[in-house]
């Protein structure tokens, strides 16, 4: 019986890519990801409400404060991927040595 669940190849169970090198994540980039994702995500929500607030309640205060408290985190977002962009070539570097 055919299951759309279960790969109709087999999958081979190997760490390593065609180079024979590991394809593992350092530590601190996956934890750098991951804290970008979670502040996106927030800054996103946060913007939104905000601007949401101001043009279908006319909230002036609670929408652009937090219009502004989403716009403040994604700004935090874009300074910082730009200096993790800079720090992932140094920990890279220090991984092949």
């Amino acid at each position: 019986m055919y299951n759309p669940l279960k790969p109709q190849t087999a999958v081979p169970d190997t760490d390593d890519d065609e180079d024979g090198e590991s394809t593992e994540v350092p530590t601190e980039i996956k934890l750098r990801f991951w804290k970008l994702v979670a502040f996106l995500n927030v800054g996103i929500l946060l913007f939104a409400l905000g601007l949401m607030f101001l043009a279908f309640r006319g909230l002036l205060v609670v929408g652009g404060g937090t219009a502004l408290a989403g716009a403040a985190i994604l700004a935090y977002c874009a300074w910082d991927y730009k200096r993790s962009k800079a720090r992932i070539g140094e920990i890279i570097d220090r991984q092949d040595e």
